[in-house]
């Protein structure tokens, strides 16, 4: 019924821990389809000698291309009537896909979302991720809503969809933030959505992540994403776009404030700053005081930024005695 999709790049501290989640589902009707992304260590072998010990478990071994084409790697290879996306350093509650295919049973929807725990490198909760407290059917205009205000957010691995859903879609091939890319998408393709507030994955907050990292180039194309995601919605609900302006406004003044003391790409920057420029008059209806001062005072904004960052860098090299 669910096929279980793990692109798998480089994680053999936590591979284990993630399959072992997925064969002790107390749901058993799963196919757990580990794409193997040319990685370097032993996971290759992992993935192998997994593969002998349960027989739902089906691994392709392809070179590496990126976490989107393992997963449209894994799309096409699948079986199940229902898809679901799993991270390779992520484990899951052994409920999750009994609790989804009850949701599925007892509702109409194309898309079953759950929430979230962040939890650290040993597995220790955190905090969590999604906003919603209560169990809700969301029709798609105000899922999408809800997906501009991150009270749900894009991640891939808190959703399992109908598997027609992505007959058309694949996971953009080259970007750091494909899941902004790929959710909305498949989103406006559902009729309804259920939430369901039950905390059912995993997430482990690793300090070499994209988020945590955010390169100049993984800066970059948070805002490309954004504003063509925003872009793509005006076209089909003008209605409902307008509350992803926050965010994308937010990229693009990022990516033009690491122009302050980094050398970034000049074409996105000049979109960047012609996309603020666009969207004025709608950025400052916003409650945001800080693109409100970038926007009202761009000259003590830019001093300021600068004498922050500064500040800032200076910190990172302070030692401080043990």
């Amino acid at each position: 019924m669910i096929s279980i999709i793990v692109p798998v790049y480089q994680v053999e501290k936590y591979l284990d821990s993630c399959i072992k989640s997925l064969v002790s589902q107390t749901f058993k009707d799963i196919e757990i389809v580990l794409v193997d992304d040319g990685s370097p260590d032993v996971c290759p072998q992992m993935c192998d000698d997994w593969a002998l010990q349960d027989d739902r478990i089906k691994v392709i071994h392809q070179d590496n291309q990126g976490p989107s084409a393992a997963r449209n790697t894994g799309i096409e290879n699948a079986t199940g009537k229902y898809l679901y996306f799993v991270d390779s350093d992520d484990f899951v509650d052994p409920t999750l896909c009994e609790k989804v295919m009850r949701a599925f049973e007892k509702t109409d929807a194309d898309i079953v979302v759950f929430n979230v725990n962040r939890v650290t490198e040993t597995g220790q909760v955190i905090d969590y991720t999604e906003k919603i407290a209560e169990e809700r059917i969301l029709g798609k205009h105000e899922a999408m809503v809800e997906l501009f205000l991150s009270n749900i957010h894009d991640y891939p691995c808190n959703k399992v969809y109908k598997r027609e859903l992505f007959s058309t879609i694949r996971y953009p091939v080259g970007h750091y933030f494909e899941d902004i890319g790929t959710i909305y998408k498949v989103f406006l393709l559902a009729d309804q959505i259920f939430y369901m507030p039950d905390r059912l994955y995993n997430y482990r907050k690793r300090a070499d992540s994209t988020i945590g990292a955010m390169r100049d180039d993984a800066l970059q194309d948070l805002f490309i994403m954004r504003r063509a995601r925003l872009n793509d919605v005006r076209s089909v609900m003008p209605d409902v776009a307008d509350y992803g302006l926050e965010l994308t406004a937010l990229s693009a003044k990022r990516y033009i404030d690491r122009s302050l003391w980094n050398t970034v790409d000049k074409k996105v920057l000049c979109e960047a700053k012609k996309f603020m420029d666009e969207n004025r008059e709608k950025i400052l209806d916003i409650k945001n005081h800080e693109l409100h001062f970038f926007i009202r005072m761009p000259k003590l904004y830019r001093l300021c930024r600068l004498v922050k960052h500064q500040i800032g860098c200076i910190f990172k090299k302070i030692r401080l005695p043990n």
